[in-house]
């Protein structure tokens, strides 16, 4: 008997083909190396090297970026510790070191004190395995934000398009119950966000906001059988107010719809949820070091032909300020969502932890630690997922533009069926303002 079913006895190859011309490990190795080279020469001449990071003419400025890394993980896939997978065959070697080219651009109409502003940035991740080369993949990351603001309306946006064909992993996965490797799982993201607020007097205005939230899976047909497409929609209205200079009041009902849907013949589509509430939530700074954001509220969540559920919504993002070189953030957040495999609406606990300290001057270090805990409960289901993630980093700033860059993470997930946990490394150089 096959204890993977759908994948038979074959190794996974989605046809992912190695750029022509970039050899495995050293071409990008060389090509870091020569980078760096070439940068230091370029610095001796008549030109500041920051300009090549930093094109203006006018309200336009353009900022390309380009971060070479190398990075090793002890469980690519995110396996159980007793999974078999390695010894079949299905899979060429659990650990592996990967190598990730990330060139990017962000482009900006308008000046950072304008009342009317577009920008726009992209980003190509270039990942490629030493062993598991059919893992290697081609990423594509896209924002577009714009602003308005006049005497009594202000409007804003914030839009982001991914398009991905990479493994996916940790909490990601596992949130789906998936328990062998994911392959390259093509899927394309869509998250658009806009807010419109009309002043009523010097310290209320009005607010309406609307978000979409998309994630379509476009890979084959076993992927098709695992996944569902999702769409998740929300329509917020309300009040708010200007307690102080630096801190506002804000007082918002919502509705919206989660709707999932199959690519599968024969697999009936989830029920849809209906989702409606209402929060207040306090923005600003709440003392001259400590600021951030936090929210309470209750939501509602209405499934079609299935029983109907409620929790309390809290959300908490603030950020310690010791001195100028020293700060301490903590997260929290509740919230409802559903399972990208089954469908099964879930209530997600997540808190987060970090330290960030800077060390000199003139040529900086950065370095940061922080923890993540997720607690996961599975609505009318007797299922849990948790998972724990620790992350140490340090960056060296060469110049105002240049960055080596090093981190370490380990990441623990269970629940019921399996758990997991891994070690990951890497180290870069990241090029840039």
């Amino acid at each position: 008997m096959n204890a993977y079913p759908g994948l038979g006895n074959k190794k996974m190859n989605l046809n992912n083909e190695r750029p022509s011309g970039l050899a495995r490990g050293h071409g990008c190795a060389a090509l870091a190396a020569s980078a760096v080279g070439a940068l230091c020469v370029l610095e001796g001449r008549a030109f500041e090297m920051r300009d090549l990071w930093a094109f203006s003419a006018g309200p336009v400025v353009l900022k390309p970026r380009f971060t070479a890394a190398a990075g090793y993980s002890d469980n690519v896939y995110y396996l159980p510790s007793d999974s078999p997978l390695e010894e079949l065959g299905l899979i060429k070697s659990r650990d592996d070191v990967n190598f990730v080219l990330s060139p990017g651009l962000i482009a900006r109409l308008g000046r950072p004190e304008a009342t009317e502003w577009v920008e726009f940035s992209y980003r190509f991740d270039q990942i490629l395995y030493v062993e598991n080369t059919d893992s290697d993949s081609s990423n594509h990351y896209f924002t577009l934000g714009a602003g308005v603001a006049g005497s009594r309306l202000e409007y804003d946006c914030n839009n982001s398009f991914q398009l991905l064909n990479s493994i996916l992993t940790g909490y990601e996965a596992t949130l789906g119950g998936v328990a062998l490797p994911s392959g390259n799982v093509e899927r394309n993201n869509f998250n658009l966000n806009h807010n419109l607020a009309y002043a009523l007097t010097a310290k209320s205005r009005i607010r309406v906001e609307g978000s979409l939230s998309v994630l379509d899976y476009t890979g084959s047909d076993l992927q098709q059988v695992r996944y569902l497409d999702s769409m998740d929609w929300r329509l917020r209205a309300g009040y708010d107010y200007s307690l102080s200079q630096k801190l506002r009041l804000a007082g918002l009902f919502h509705y919206g719809q989660q709707i999932q849907s199959s690519d599968t013949p024969n697999r009936p589509d989830p029920p849809q949820s209906d989702i409606w509430g209402g929060s207040v939530t306090a923005t600003g700074n709440f003392t001259s070091k400590l600021s951030g954001n936090v929210r309470v509220g209750y939501e509602y969540r209405d499934f079609e032909d299935a029983e109907s559920d409620g929790y309390p919504l809290v959300g908490l993002g603030l950020t310690q300020r010791f001195t100028e070189k020293t700060s301490l953030s903590l997260n929290y957040n509740r919230s409802g969502g559903v399972s990208s495999t089954s469908g099964a609406g879930t209530v997600t606990d997540s808190v987060g932890l970090g330290v960030e300290q800077i060390l000199g001057t003139n040529r900086p270090w950065f370095l940061n630690a922080s923890l993540r805990y997720i607690h996961n409960d599975y609505v009318d289901q007797d299922q849990t997922l948790e998972n724990f993630r620790v992350t140490l980093g340090a960056a060296y700033q060469l110049r105002k533009w240049a960055s080596l860059f090093i981190n370490y993470t380990f990441e623990l997930g269970e629940r019921t069926t399996f758990d997991y946990d891994v070690n990951q490394v890497n180290l870069g150089l990241s090029l840039g303002l």
